[in-house]
């Protein structure tokens, strides 16, 4: 940052300029560091709540989209069986699973717990969100969290279309979507059918 000050030399009269130099790069990374912790998940690396539901509220009124809610299965099981730290390893393989397995495009965040946004801003059709739910399954239902008790990790989803609606109702179609395949027997996925 550079400051220049003007003063008058009281002796002649003329005008002059004194300027220093600020070096404010340790300010500036600060900045940013607490600015991405206002926005990430500081556990997953991947947007948290508030800028999830900010990000994909701005995006859907652009246009149609696809929203999906993850949530592990018995993931309290997991937590109560092998601790704290190993389910937050857990979730952080999730996290980079999803960010692996989805386009640069796609918001994805975590709405809380064990639970993941991913929005997707164009509707990219039944069939691809399908290949995407497929690869989910392979990466993560095979993921083996315990090999001595051959324990592994499953996950729920609902799915909703965006088109022509506000972001609440969106969200409460694929909260919708996901408590039919939790109630389903889990470990599967659900369209929001109008």
């Amino acid at each position: 940052m550079t400051v220049i000050r003007l003063i008058t030399d009281i002796v002649t009269g003329e005008r002059k300029g004194i300027m220093y130099v600020k070096n404010i790069d340790d300010s500036k990374r600060q900045q940013i560091v607490m600015q991405k912790r206002a926005e990430y998940d500081t556990i997953l690396s991947i947007y948290n709540k508030n800028t999830f539901n900010l990000r994909v509220e701005s995006l859907s009124k652009q246009g149609s989209g696809i929203f999906m809610i993850l949530d592990i299965d018995d993931f309290k099981t997991i937590n109560d069986t092998f601790g704290h730290p190993f389910g937050d390893k857990v979730l952080i393989i999730i996290a980079d699973i999803l960010k692996a397995t989805f386009p640069e495009n796609a918001v994805i965040g975590r709405l809380g717990g064990d639970e993941f946004g991913i929005f997707l801003p164009e509707d990219c059709g039944r069939k691809q969100i399908e290949v995407y739910i497929k690869l989910l399954y392979d990466s993560i239902s095979g993921y083996l969290f315990k090999e001595d008790t051959g324990g592994k990790v499953s996950f729920s989803v609902g799915i909703a279309l965006s088109k022509g609606k506000n972001f609440a109702d969106f969200y409460k179609d694929a909260d919708a979507a996901l408590y039919i395949s939790k109630h389903g027997g889990k470990n599967g996925f659900s369209f929001y059918e109008d």
